[in-house]
Order: structure tokens, then sequence, then C-alpha cells
């Protein structure tokens, strides 16, 4: 849990980010929203310093790859949301279906354009919906609570017994 202020939360934020490939071990709550909030606020700070210097084509390719960047880490830090709940990682496969259906979107986007993006949007209008429940269903299981003590994936980061 992220003490000491500001600086206790950009500690964590980075923490996190340093555990991007690591898929072992339990992460709580906390964890997840500080690093979703810290990249939130690192892009901010990064559009608001670069991106009046950038045409606008540029801003949008930036934008995308640093939305990309920042986005890695989630998917370990999922996985360690439910090793909390004593569930497999697997269930995270689940976020294959929104994360390639928002990755085709984002490079019709940025090689084609607006017109392209409409073409492909009323073309795959219909994989809108299961996106969104894959979606849904990975938030829900991000932010149950983890099961008190150890559990097959590790102790309980949040040293309860």
């Amino acid at each position: 849990m992220a003490t000491g202020g500001i600086k206790g939360y950009l500690a964590e934020a980075v923490r996190t980010a340093g555990r991007s490939l690591d898929f072992r071990g339990r992460s709580t709550r906390s964890e997840l929203l500080t690093y979703y909030f810290a990249s939130i606020f690192f892009g901010l700070v990064l559009g608001i310093a670069l991106f009046p210097f950038l045409e606008p084509e540029q801003e949008q390719v930036a934008s995308r790859v640093l939305a990309w960047v920042l986005n890695a880490p989630i998917l370990a830090l999922l996985i360690r949301r439910l090793h909390d709940q004593d569930r497999s990682g697997s269930w995270a496969w689940l976020l294959a279906f929104p994360v390639g259906y928002t990755a085709a979107s984002d490079l019709v986007s940025t090689i084609g354009g607006v017109d392209e993006r409409l073409a492909y949007d009323r073309f795959t209008w219909f994989l809108y919906w299961p996106s969104l429940a894959c979606t849904v269903l990975m938030l829900i299981a991000a932010f149950l609570p983890g099961t008190a003590g150890p559990n097959r994936f590790g102790t309980d980061p949040r040293g309860r017994e």
C-alpha cells in the first residue's frame, strides 16, 4: 500500500511498472488504482509538454503509442489481481478480444485515417458489444476482494492472516 503522499504513490506506480513482466504473486486493488491514475497523470503531463510541438498526425500516433506503453503493465497487474483472489491468471485471456479489437481499430485509424476507420467501424460494429462485455467482466474481477491470508499464489500483500 502506498504511503507518504504523492511520493509514496509515485514510488508504488514505478514499482508496478517495473513488475510489467512479473506474472507471479499477488497485487492489491490499491496497487492497480495507483498505477492507473499515475499513468493517466504521466500521460497528461507528457501530452502537455510534447504535443504542442507535434503536427496533428504525429500527435495522434504519439498519443496511441503512449497509451499502449502505459497500459502494458496492466496485464501483469490484472493477472496478479486474479491470483490475489486465488483464481488462475488464465482468466486474463478474456482481454485478448477487446485488446485485439482496439489494436485493430488503432492501426486502421493510424494508417488509413478517418474514412478508413469509419468503414472499419461499419464492418465490425457487431464486435463492439462482446468486446465491451469482456472488458466489464475483467474490470469487475479486478476489483473483487482478494483472499485473506496466503493462497497458492503467495502471501497476502495486505499482510492479513
